[in-house]
């Protein structure tokens, strides 16, 4: 079992940077759902559960977004990586029900591509 202070306290940091996005892997042992996403959208979070062939969808508020993350990590889920506006979280489980948690800069920034694109134009040096 988890520590559910400690759990919350680190899904608080993580909404704190308003997710884009927010995966959930690693299920417990005879789950039928493969994988779970979290995709932001104008009125809260959409849950999109992954089978081997569905998807199922919920859709939550805020509050009831971080309380179900919060039921799916007591449930067996033992991996929740997300995505904010600045930060990368990471937070997953050990078989012990240990809580590692860490955080990093967000290299995957939707700006970026428009400051480095792809295409760039040459540089023509003239002598």
């Amino acid at each position: 079992m988890i520590d559910r202070s400690s759990c919350e306290k680190y899904l608080r940091a993580v909404f704190e940077d308003v997710p884009s996005r927010i995966v959930l892997s690693k299920p417990p042992h005879g789950s039928e759902f493969v994988k779970i996403r979290v995709l932001r959208t104008d009125k809260g979070y959409m849950f999109e559960k992954l089978t081997q062939k569905q998807v199922f969808h919920e859709n939550h508020s805020e509050r009831e977004a971080l309380e179900r993350c919060l039921e799916l990590l007591s449930e067996g889920w033992s991996q929740l990586n997300a995505w904010g506006e600045r930060l990368e979280f990471s937070l997953s489980v050990s078989k012990k029900g240990k809580l590692l948690f860490g955080k990093r800069l967000n290299t995957h920034n939707e700006n970026k591509t428009a400051e480095n694109p792809h295409n760039r134009k040459k540089e023509l040096y003239h002598f």
